[in-house]
């Protein structure tokens, strides 16, 4: 296997390991948030899973259905961020949630017209290139919609506040970042290792902030 193939299996190890200590604090603390933050690293391992089997040549999950793996990049990609969004709403305080519900809900709504939408093209076989040419627009939109949340979020001026905004603010940019690089690139299918790098860097660092936050909320 190939290097850069072994620490991707590295890091899709961690976010496993992540999904049991996730699963474990469930169990104890029964709050809400556990089960969402344990459905977005669920399918971040998914999707790169999928990424790494693309890239060593091997296909196992999906073999059956070789290009499903590449349509279902994206919207795993924006339903992981959505879990994320759901696991954030709750976990700031409910005070504090109430102010920010609407700027919230339109993010929400904005993932789930992308989801749906990236969904319904699927059976249209479409192309790496067209996906990710898609996915920039509707990235950016996301984005600036967030960039206002996360302005009235660090606005409210509360420390637990402040690792959700940072951790949301590097899983932001390792989203965006990735396919933004991936157009100047011949390869942009779902085994390029630039479409994953800047996510996992992200990810490595949100997963750090936040499991701070959740012991210093607990």
């Amino acid at each position: 296997m190939p290097a850069p193939g072994f620490f991707h299996l590295l890091f899709i190890g961690i976010t496993f390991f992540q999904c049991i200590f996730i699963l474990l604090q469930y169990y104890i603390y029964k709050r809400i948030e556990y089960r969402y933050y344990f459905l977005y690293i669920l399918t971040i391992t998914f999707y790169l899973y999928l990424s790494l089997e693309s890239q060593i040549g091997y296909t196992a999950v999906l073999s059956p259905y070789p290009n499903l793996a590449k349509l279902l990049n994206i919207p795993l990609v924006l339903f992981s961020f959505w879990m994320y969004v759901r696991f954030g709403r709750n976990f700031i305080e409910k005070h504090h949630y109430e102010k920010l519900r609407k700027y919230i809900r339109w993010i929400e709504i904005s993932f789930i017209a992308a989801i749906l939408f990236y969904i319904g093209i699927i059976p249209f076989n479409v192309s790496d290139r067209v996906l990710n040419i898609i996915f920039i627009p509707v990235a950016f939109i996301i984005f600036f919609q967030a960039l206002h949340l996360f302005y009235r979020l660090y606005a409210q001026r509360d420390p637990l506040n402040n690792f959700l905004l940072s951790g949301s603010v590097f899983i932001a940019l390792g989203g965006l970042t990735g396919p933004l690089i991936g157009l100047f690139l011949p390869n942009m299918g779902v085994g390029n290792p630039v479409t994953y790098y800047s996510l996992e860097t992200a990810v490595i660092a949100e997963l750090i902030l936040l499991n701070t936050g959740l012991i210093y909320k607990t």
